[in-house]
């Protein structure tokens, strides 16, 4: 536990608006470090958890439907956008060409002009990995549109799964074009398309539900196969990968979601409100009746645990994974057999990680909270730091020891937590959901 000698320093400093954290930052710092050696050392001891996590092949199907529906996402931003793209990214629009390349390009403004373009080859890869985009070299209204009409094709192209590789990488470096040109319209959303979009690349999710299947299977048709080839498995790691993303960033933001609005039910009637959001005026006297009978609030809390417990989505993947697996006659070889000592340090690695990151979580606690702004004033700082730290290494601990209670004398209800309470239908349907409701 943190100290309250060790706080009564920090405390008064995070009374500051910008609080200065030097007095703990090497300590975070290698509290941090601490918990990444943690990690490494538990899957050096446990390899074959790392090759069951990364390296495992999967059921393209998903992934399938995943590309179908996050390409829907993408086509109906881009045709959202469409009114207002000779606004926002032509030189008829709110920035002159030139004036865009000098305020949003970055080192293309430097190292390219106009008359003589590059100086050196190298100075094409060193504007490229900056914020470049086409249009900060011509944004005509001809061009624009050109590019427009080729980045909806190709996204296009990638719902239907056809040449799905190829057309996700030209989406990808179209909608970077897009987006990169100027930040004054897009959202943390946009750039959430282009980190799935991105990841996208490396997920062959055109094996199934595509025209690239079709071709497949009309080619063993027509080269007298005996029977038709079913979906190939497909690498995991991408997919995984996107569901790491997907979990911080849902877990992130709900985290954020701490002022007095999402405590007391009143932050969706605020945002409902805003001219951003509503379609229709009227739109604001139904959130005003919502509100007044206890809908939104309900909505505003749900959302809340939704978005910061949204870890349990990835959790119940895992759980659903392994409790599968270790039943099936190969379930020795899949999982492996560590012997006593590794698993006891590995174990001794998870705790030491869960201790180092409930450290961390202390300090944030103390620098960050503000009794201001809390549901809880009569709490202060030192206070929730200490309920934080103690938090961090309670919660996990009753958890493990709840999952293995159960599935040892409650097998029904362990059951039910694993497949139902845990499974990503319900986390998914939640969101879309919520999404829906929202756009």
């Amino acid at each position: 536990m943190i100290d309250a000698a060790a706080l009564s320093g920090l405390v008064a400093a995070a009374g500051k608006r910008a609080p200065d954290v030097s007095a703990h930052a090497d300590v975070a710092t290698a509290a941090i470090l601490g918990g990444v050696a943690c990690v490494l050392l538990f899957f050096a001891l446990r390899p074959e958890l790392w090759r069951r996590l990364w390296f495992t092949k999967i059921d393209p199907r998903p992934a399938a439907l995943c590309r179908i529906a996050f390409g829907a996402v993408v086509l109906w931003s881009l045709v959202d956008l469409l009114p207002y793209a000779r606004l926002l990214f032509t030189d008829e629009g709110m920035w002159p060409t030139a004036l865009a390349r000098k305020r949003y390009s970055g080192l293309l403004a430097e190292v390219w002009d106009p008359e003589h373009g590059f100086v050196r080859s190298v100075d094409v890869l060193r504007a490229i990995w900056s914020r470049f985009s086409l249009f900060h070299l011509r944004s005509d209204p001809p061009f624009v549109f050109a590019i427009y009409g080729l980045t909806i094709a190709s996204v296009v192209a990638v719902i239907a799964g056809w040449r799905t590789r190829l057309c996700t990488i030209v989406a990808w470096v179209l909608l970077n074009t897009i987006y990169t040109y100027s930040p004054i319209f897009y959202t943390g959303g946009d750039t959430v398309i282009r980190v799935f979009l991105f990841l996208g690349i490396f997920l062959r999710w055109g094996d199934a539900y595509s025209l690239d299947a079709w071709r497949r299977r009309r080619r063993a048709i027509l080269g007298g196969a005996s029977e038709l080839p079913g979906p190939p498995l497909i690498p995991a790691w991408p997919a995984q990968l996107m569901i790491l993303q997907l979990t911080i960033i849902y877990c992130a933001t709900g985290a954020l979601k701490s002022g007095i609005t999402w405590f007391d039910g009143t932050a969706l009637y605020y945002a409902l409100s805003l001219d951003h959001f509503y379609r229709h005026p009227d739109q604001i006297a139904l959130g005003v009746v919502l509100q007044r009978i206890g809908a939104l609030p309900l909505l505003t809390w749900a959302t809340k645990l939704w978005e910061t417990l949204f870890p349990f989505a990835a959790i119940g993947l895992a759980l659903q994974a392994f409790e599968r697996e270790r039943r099936g006659p190969d379930g020795a070889r899949l999982w492996g057999d560590a012997g006593l000592v590794r698993r006891a340090l590995s174990y001794a690695c998870v705790v030491g990680f869960f201790a180092l990151a409930a450290y961390v979580a202390a300090l944030t606690a103390a620098y960050y909270y503000d009794v201001e702004l809390s549901p809880f004033p009569s709490v202060d700082r030192m206070m929730m730091a200490k309920l934080v730290q103690a938090a961090a290494l309670a919660v996990p601990a009753l958890l493990v020891g709840l999952y293995l209670g159960l599935r040892r004398w409650a097998p029904r209800a362990h059951a039910l937590v694993v497949d139902w309470l845990l499974d990503r239908r319900l986390w998914l349907g939640f969101g879309v959901a919520m999404h829906v409701g929202i756009d």
